[in-house]
């Protein structure tokens, strides 16, 4: 009966989630009432509550520039669950000693974030950036009510990995769904008008000289989730399960999440995603190698996983953009701050706060010299001969911190293609205008860095989010030498500026690093990176060395910790609510065990006093 409630809890979690997409009409409507009902539900159970929440994430952007009923809602049903778990602290025979670790983990945090506070006033960091940077963080505080409520049983923890697991499926579904029925893997042309630049077809690019292309959109500007730490986690995740899982029902629920979360990733065309989910696995296929039933069948994972990515690749037509990103990538033999020019034909995309960003690119892994974006003249005769080079969405070098209102809401809906500036006219101007280029023939100009030269240019490898990514690490390093202890607090935020195809530079504030650990060195110091570095870090630590015959639940936190550490060292995912949320739940297994070892010794200790009382007597 149980199993049965759980299961119902994530199932109108998950519909009501669904709904809640639409943002309007009468399925947001049956949404709100799920969620209503789902807070009810925990009042009376707020396990059941906890069940309900990880779904819900779904519906929620990852930056929310506003609080709507979606966000309301999963506040309420959070600030319910977390009472419920107070609450039943009250009620358990060990609430003194759960009072203290629980109190000791909530003050410690309000005396960190108090002063980094003092900090970032100190800096003259406005309060609402201080605030919007650091509400992201609390909800790693999630682990208390999810470890309180785990408690002993070890069937709970299973359940919340099933709600977890739940999302990421939704996640990885929602994506393929909107790639393929708003069209978004089919190429299109563009042609400049009075207007502006206007899509058009490929039929319609024959009989139009001007036409550029093809092009293609990239799912990361559409579907603001579409770079969540949740699709490679459940790479991860999935392979591990179909592994070492013992009943065909789990094994199999985890093939299908690693198909749908590589499909996922495939679609992205984000190498950083794909890279570490695949060095996490190769660390476990290491482990797996001297254990003869789990490395056979773990080869078998990878054959079919492998040959339906492939299958997938070429069906789509994207195998041009992928060659041409990785081998780019490989072709890279260094990369010097301040010497590298942006370069427009590829840029793989910024992190869930990036999504406006609605910008084209060329994808031509042949192309010895830089060519400028939206130029790729090729006449459409030509279209056929270009073994199907496409132009993928890029993202801007810098971006907003605080995104757009209405694009926001946009990319996260999948209610009409036009919506998600699919097939409006005047967005793909944005696109054109937004992405770094340089004429092969221009000479640098002053405010460009500068380009290395001591090897020929048909060799000169460069890459725009590569060199992006090292001017902003360089100036949160300049920040962090600034203040080298404590930071200089979060929401302090930095110039970036890149060149639109108008030779014209934009400035932008922003208050990110795509990289977890120059980050944490630019807010928070030395001390802010060591704390960090421990909370991140320490479920994978966690009786390590018992790791030969551990259950399969820590298996999984090990590697999927390692996973997200390594995904957020390039995208600044670490400042979203869902990889937040993971820690928590790691954690919250973690103060689960802590909680039940306490009350098992608490118990041994009561047994072995019950006899000499009783001879006291």
């Amino acid at each position: 009966m149980k199993n049965v409630k759980n299961a119902l809890a994530i199932s109108i979690a998950a519909f009501s989630s669904i709904c809640l997409i639409q943002e309007s009409g009468l399925f947001f409507d049956v949404g709100i009432a799920g969620i209503v009902s789902l807070i009810i539900m925990a009042v009376f159970s707020p396990w059941l509550g906890l069940l309900a929440l990880f779904p819900l994430v779904l519906s929620i952007p990852p930056a929310p520039t506003s609080i709507g009923l979606p966000e309301l809602s999963f506040i309420a049903l959070l600030g319910v669950v977390s009472l419920g778990s107070l609450l039943q602290i009250f009620r358990s025979d060990s609430r003194s000693s759960t009072l203290k670790i629980c109190s000791l983990a909530l003050l410690s945090g309000f005396v960190l974030l108090s002063i980094n506070l003092f900090i970032a006033t100190s800096n003259n960091i406005l309060l609402v950036d201080w605030i919007r940077g650091a509400i992201p963080f609390i909800f790693i505080y999630m682990f208390l009510p999810i470890g309180v409520l785990i408690g002993d049983d070890e069937n709970k923890i299973k359940w919340v990995g099933a709600s977890v697991g739940t999302l990421v499926l939704m996640l990885a579904s929602y994506i393929i769904f909107y790639y393929f029925y708003y069209d978004v893997w089919k190429p299109y042309w563009i042609i400049t008008t009075d207007a502006g630049v206007i899509k058009i077809s490929e039929a319609a690019a024959l009989d139009n000289l001007n036409a550029v292309g093809p092009m293609r959109d990239r799912i990361t500007m559409l579907v603001a989730q579409a770079t969540d730490a949740l699709l490679p986690v459940g790479l991860v995740a999935g392979v591990i399960l179909a592994t070492l899982s013992r009943r065909a029902i789990i094994a199999g629920i985890g093939s299908v999440m690693a198909l749908l979360c590589l499909l996922a990733i495939l679609i992205t065309f984000t190498r950083s995603m794909l890279l570490s989910p695949l060095l996490v696995l190769f660390l476990f296929a290491l482990l797996m190698f001297f254990r003869k039933e789990q490395r056979l069948k773990l080869s078998l994972i990878f054959g079919t996983l492998a040959t339906c990515s492939l299958m997938f690749i070429f069906a789509t037509g994207m195998q041009d953009i992928w060659i041409g990103r990785i081998s780019q990538l490989i072709a890279i033999q260094s990369v010097k701050m301040h010497q590298e020019a942006p370069e427009a034909p590829v840029a793989s995309s910024s992190d869930e706060s990036d999504k406006m960003a609605t910008t084209a690119e060329a994808v031509q892994p042949a192309a010895p010299a830089i060519i400028p974006t939206a130029t790729v003249t090729k006449k459409p005769d030509d279209a056929h001969s270009s073994a199907r080079t496409d132009k993928v969405a890029a993202d801007k070098v810098a971006t907003k911190h605080v995104p757009a209102k209405p694009v926001e809401k946009t990319q996260a809906t999948p209610k009409k293609p036009a919506e998600n500036n699919k097939a409006t006219p005047t967005k793909p101007v944005e696109k054109v205008k937004a992405v770094p280029t340089e004429s092969p023939k221009e000479e640098p100009k002053a405010s460009e860095p500068a380009v290395a030269t001591d090897e020929p240019p048909a060799k000169e490898v460069k890459d725009f989010n590569i060199s992006s990514r090292m001017e902003e690490y360089k100036i949160a390093w300049d920040m962090f030498l600034s203040h080298p202890i404590l930071g200089n607090g979060l929401g302090i935020k930095h110039q970036m500026s890149w060149e639109t195809t108008d030779g014209v530079f934009l400035t932008k504030q922003v208050g990110y690093v795509h990289n977890w650990i120059f980050y944490m060195l630019m807010v928070g110091g030395l001390a802010g990176f060591i704390i960090y570095s421990l909370v991140l870090v320490s479920p994978v630590l966690y009786k390590s060395a018992s790791i030969k015959t551990e259950p399969m639940h820590w298996t999984l936190i090990r590697a999927c910790i390692l996973t997200m550490a390594l995904y957020a060292t390039f995208f600044a995912v670490f400042r979203l609510i869902t990889f937040n949320l993971l820690i928590a739940v790691a954690w919250g297994i973690v103060f689960s065990q802590i909680l039940a070892s306490r009350q098992k010794v608490r118990s041994t200790v009561a047994e072995e006093e019950t006899p000499s009382l009783l001879l006291q007597r």
